[in-house]
């Protein structure tokens, strides 16, 4: 079993591929960028990639892949992951940018059958929800009920800390209120998730006044 140094040492060489484009049989485009990358390294940790990777298909024969669908800096995210096994976010993404590309790189790792990078950003995900103010959460709510079967764990967090703060309270302002309730008539699976939620919450406080209030011996 090879120890901490070597799988360090290993795992650096890896990355360090990511610069040698000397070294690259394949390409992938977004827009109007190429990265040159290698093919062992795609097929490693994609099922669909390994597919476009082999002679089979036209991406295969032309050694060239375009994922011009998403945004450049999702495209550098996954390029980056497959190299290192993470990515990094800049210090000048606010926390609103950093949640939703999280999100969607969960979404891509999801379409992409990249498992690792599917969990890598649903930690990343449900670990930023809470830097992210309420009533920006809008956002990030339509990207995840449009891939429900991508996000289900994000989803469920998003919910439990939009219930936490009790965001549809009628004392809360009118802008907030109505973009949440705006979200509820647009996605069906949110007003359920939402009535659940809220319904776990309230039966959690009573069970816990109910313990409190069980006198002490």
């Amino acid at each position: 079993m090879a120890d901490a140094n070597a799988e360090q040492a290993f795992l650096s060489a890896i990355a360090q591929l990511a610069q040698r484009a000397d070294l690259s049989d394949f390409t992938i485009i977004c827009k109007d960028k190429e990265w040159h990358v290698h093919r062992v390294i795609l097929a490693s940790h994609s099922s669909v990639l390994n597919r476009a990777c082999s002679g089979e298909f036209m991406e295969g024969r032309k050694k060239k892949y375009d994922l011009s669908e998403y945004d450049v800096g999702q495209v550098e995210a996954l390029i980056e992951y497959m190299y290192t096994l993470e990515y990094q976010i800049s210090d000048d993404v606010s926390s609103l940018e950093e949640l939703c590309l999280h999100i969607n790189m969960c979404i891509l790792a999801d379409k992409y059958d990249i498992p690792c990078l599917k969990e890598f950003a649903t930690t990343k995900s449900k670990s930023c929800i809470d830097d992210v103010a309420v009533i920006e959460m809008a956002k990030p709510v339509t990207l995840v009920y449009e891939a429900e079967g991508a996000t289900a764990e994000i989803r469920k967090a998003l919910v439990q800390d939009l219930v936490h703060y009790d965001v549809f309270h009628a004392q809360k302002s009118y802008e907030r209120r109505r973009i949440f309730e705006t979200l509820l008539e647009s996605y069906p699976r949110f007003a359920i998730d939402i009535i659940r939620a809220q319904s776990e919450f309230r039966k959690r406080l009573e069970d816990e006044w109910r313990t409190s209030c069980i006198p002490t011996s």
